[in-house]
């Protein structure tokens, strides 16, 4: 199974506390139900909807490839892959 590192970014990584988690996921969806259960409520308070989907806001990124948010099991990871997760960015 690939091993993989996950980023967070922006205020996501604050409220998270962790910036890199690594963990071994033979895709994208598999990933992000491994993250929710090892960040546990905190990950799901802010990243998943009630039914566990993604919220629509984040960006997802498989090293330098956006993901396509509705098709999480069919994005396949590779041994060293960066799974990027991007919360809604505003500025001014």
């Amino acid at each position: 199974m690939p091993q993989v590192k996950v980023k967070f970014y922006a205020s996501l990584k604050e409220k998270l506390g962790k910036d890199v988690v690594s963990l071994k996921a033979e895709n994208v969806k598999e990933a992000i139900e491994l993250l929710k259960d090892k960040l546990g409520e905190n990950f799901s308070r802010w990243v998943l909807e009630k039914d566990g989907s993604l919220k629509n806001y984040y960006i997802l990124i498989v090293n330098e490839r956006i993901v396509d948010k509705k098709n999480l099991i069919n994005t396949k990871l590779k041994d060293k892959d960066i799974l990027h997760i991007f919360p809604p960015i505003a500025g001014g």
